[in-house]
């Protein structure tokens, strides 16, 4: 059951923005568990019980870690997240919860994204107004 946050989920999220690197992590990766991690699964998972007996939701916490095909130059992301979204290949057409949790600030958010990039070209080249930017 989640419990809160606490002051060292914070301590830990201005450690890892202000040294964000493979030592530093180490030294601390028992502090990213019990105080962030831990408490974000606890937390999704609590959000997420209204939605469980629908079929095909699902619940997502993020990795610390970067994805490393994308090249960034920090290896750690400077908070965590958690979504409730259907399991489906473009979740972005369905609505979902998401809630992220930074050293200064968190975002709760109703996500619904609409249609696949594709399909909105498709209705926007046949609706006279609209302008296509990418």
């Amino acid at each position: 059951m989640f419990e809160g946050f606490s002051p060292e989920t914070v301590d830990f999220l201005w450690g890892i923005r202000m040294n964000n690197n493979r030592d530093w992590f180490l030294e601390h990766k028992k502090d990213y568990v019990n105080y962030l991690y831990e408490p974000m699964k606890a937390l999704g998972k609590q959000a997420f019980a209204p939605y469980m007996d629908t079929p095909g939701n699902i619940l997502k916490v993020s990795r610390i870690y970067r994805d490393a095909r994308l090249h960034h130059p920090l290896p750690y992301k400077e908070c965590l997240w958690f979504s409730i979204r259907k399991d489906v290949s473009w979740w972005a057409e369905n609505p979902g919860v998401y809630f992220e949790f930074a050293p200064d600030e968190s975002v709760t958010a109703l996500v619904c994204i609409a249609q696949h990039p594709l399909q909105w070209r498709f209705s926007a080249r046949r609706s006279p107004g609209i302008r296509i930017l990418f």
